[in-house]
């Protein structure tokens, strides 16, 4: 089952703030019942807290006296995402009275778990669990996993509560200028292994300069580990 919370932000009808106490039963009921549909949609992720901001109805009068709600569907093609419209069916509760159609726009907070630093971060920072947290913050730019973090490198200065995204931290260099390496060239008829020295700095999967010790050459090299770089010729 689709795991996502609500959370019904008390705004007033027309997006003016008022006080919780001034929300009729019928205002409540229409909040809950979009809500109800997002989450049979499912089209926010796990854990999302949502919150209907507010509620602007196509017929303000009929909406203040509508009692009861029949139904609450979103057109095709809505998304359900940001400002929401649904069509309701509603009743005033008078006796002889058929239900009538209007139009709402709601205006749909979404927060989710988050990661972000949980202190301020200097460049070059090898990031620890002690260093971030979860928070919950407005969907946005992905966010990393803490797996993905944890070991990484802060590429530029960090603040506090600031989202941990790809472009924010790198992975670790594991190979520095000086160091010398096994280097291997695979071809499919054979197999060359040779000592390089580093000519830069760099992680996995990055390419860097080396330099043949053999020849004096330098050639280009992609990093598979600490101990190991792969010849690109």
């Amino acid at each position: 089952m689709n795991r996502v919370f609500f959370w019904i932000l008390t705004l007033s009808l027309l997006g003016t703030a008022s006080p919780a106490i001034g929300m009729t039963a019928f205002e409540k009921d229409v909040r809950s019942a979009l809500l109800d549909v997002l989450e049979k949609r499912a089209v926010y992720p796990n854990e999302t807290v949502l919150a209907v901001r507010t509620l602007r109805p196509s017929d303000p009068a009929l909406f203040r006296r509508a009692k009861v709600l029949t139904s609450l569907v979103l057109p095709p093609g809505e998304s359900g995402k940001g400002t929401v419209t649904a069509q309701l069916r509603v009743s005033t509760g008078k006796a002889g009275t058929s239900e009538s159609m209007l139009w709402v726009m709601a205006r749909i907070d979404a927060k989710v778990p988050t990661l972000v630093t949980s202190r301020a971060i200097t460049r070059g920072t090898l990031l620890s669990e002690e260093d971030m947290e979860f928070k919950l913050l407005p969907m946005g730019r992905s966010t990393l996993a803490k797996a993905q973090v944890i070991g990484s490198v802060a590429t530029r200065e960090l603040k506090s509560g600031e989202r941990l995204t790809k472009s924010v931290v790198r992975a670790p260099n594991i190979v520095h200028r000086g160091d010398v390496v096994q280097a291997v060239l695979q071809r499919e008829s054979f197999s060359l292994q040779t000592k390089v020295e580093i000519m830069g700095r760099g992680a996995v999967g990055d390419t860097v300069h080396a330099k043949l010790l053999q020849t004096g050459k330098v050639v280009r090299a992609r990093i598979d580990s600490p101990e190991v770089i792969r010849l690109l010729l």
